[in-house]
């Protein structure tokens, strides 16, 4: 069973991994769109069609590897939770890995300044709109455009933990609730109620 539970592991979180992490470099991709509000609507559209199939996929994969236990052992809680956390993890890896080489082939640089060009047609579309920022948003806006402005470029590992962190928590988000749709009990236990 084990060897089936990796081959499944790895099989499944390779192929959601190279699709998030396409998604993930479209996403940083249309930080050079000089629309604003085109951004917003990519990003927001792409963004639930992203998020709409990682959950079906996820929970695909689950039920799929799920049926491959006979019914006699059944497949519990915990072992569906299991199988998702640990796809989620390698996804994150695979999803970092792609977004290192990635930055570092456009160049960091060009990253920021993509990012801060962003941030300055957000912040002059919510100006024109006629809003009035409080001092202290202004004022952060000014802060983050610093503190970005002074970064250096993060290490292969900073963007792989980052990455995989943000993978953990959603790999235990939906692993809570693929896991109680997922798991069945043995055959044994069924027959003696």
């Amino acid at each position: 069973m084990k060897s089936l539970f990796w081959s499944d592991v790895l099989r499944y979180s390779a192929m959601l991994g190279v699709g998030m992490g396409l998604s993930k470099i479209f996403e940083i991709y249309e930080l050079f769109i000089s629309d604003t509000q085109l951004v917003s609507g990519l990003f927001i559209a792409e963004w639930f069609v992203v998020a709409g199939l990682f959950i079906g996929l996820l929970s695909y994969m689950t039920n799929r590897h799920s049926k491959q236990y006979p019914a006699e052992v059944g497949f519990s809680y915990a072992s569906a939770l299991l199988f998702v956390m640990t796809v989620s993890m390698f996804v994150g890896v695979i999803v970092g890995v792609m977004e290192h080489i990635y930055i570092t082939a456009i160049g960091y640089d060009t990253y920021v300044a993509g990012f801060i060009s962003f941030i300055d047609e957000y912040f002059a579309v919510v100006t024109n709109l006629g809003v009035e920022l409080p001092a202290d948003i202004a004022a952060s806006f000014t802060d983050m455009q610093e503190a970005l402005n002074k970064t250096t470029a993060p290490s292969v590992f900073e963007t792989i933990f980052a990455t995989l962190s943000n993978y953990i928590y959603i790999g235990l988000f939906l692993g809570l609730i693929i896991a109680a749709f997922t798991r069945r009990k043995p055959m044994k236990q069924i027959n003696q109620q």
